[in-house]
């Protein structure tokens, strides 16, 4: 799979829609027996050009509630984020479906 390129970078997003039922058993990945259904496993090649804001991943500093309209994070304020650009705040254990998109 190929998006974009180091002489044009996608600057708009990308979007990869998975099809089939939450409930589908999960697959089994080398030795790896815990990959649900809905995952983009690469087995060959991955390249992905895009606009990549200075930091990408840091940890609260205090908890975010339904409704917040801030966080507060490490780091103070991030460099290269634009409006509309979508925020996922992960689960502080392995279940991921327990994580929240802003």
């Amino acid at each position: 799979m190929v998006a974009g390129s180091l002489d044009a970078p996608f600057t708009e997003g990308i979007h990869i829609t998975m099809f089939g039922n939450r409930e589908t058993e999960g697959i089994i990945l080398g030795t790896f027996n815990d990959v649900s259904n809905k995952v983009v496993a690469v087995t060959g090649n991955l390249w992905m050009y895009g606009n990549v804001p200075e930091i990408t991943t840091t940890r609260l500093l205090a908890p975010a509630y339904p409704n917040d309209n801030t966080i507060t994070i490490t780091g103070g304020q991030l460099s290269g984020w634009n409006i509309g650009d979508e925020i996922v705040i992960g689960p502080s254990e392995r279940n991921a479906s327990h994580s929240e998109v802003f």
